[in-house]
């Protein structure tokens, strides 16, 4: 009787103790190098609509009425 009882105890309670710390943060990092001058790459990004000439995941847009230069 002593030995079933023990071993439903740990068969409960290790598991909820390794539930209960709960998931591990993750962290990404990704990095490249451009090969080109930062004036360059300012350029080309700092207009809000020129997203689509480097992006080719977006589709063209078109700001009307304000300066182009967002920051």
């Amino acid at each position: 009787m002593y030995q079933p009882l023990c071993t439903l105890i740990v068969l409960i309670i290790v598991p909820a103790t390794v539930l209960a710390h709960g998931p591990s943060r993750q962290k990404v990092t990704r990095e490249i190098t451009l090969n080109a001058p930062a004036v360059m790459v300012w350029d080309l990004i700092s207009d809000f609509c020129s997203i689509a000439q480097w992006h080719p995941s977006v589709m063209p847009s078109r700001l009307v009425g304000l300066d182009p230069l967002r920051s």
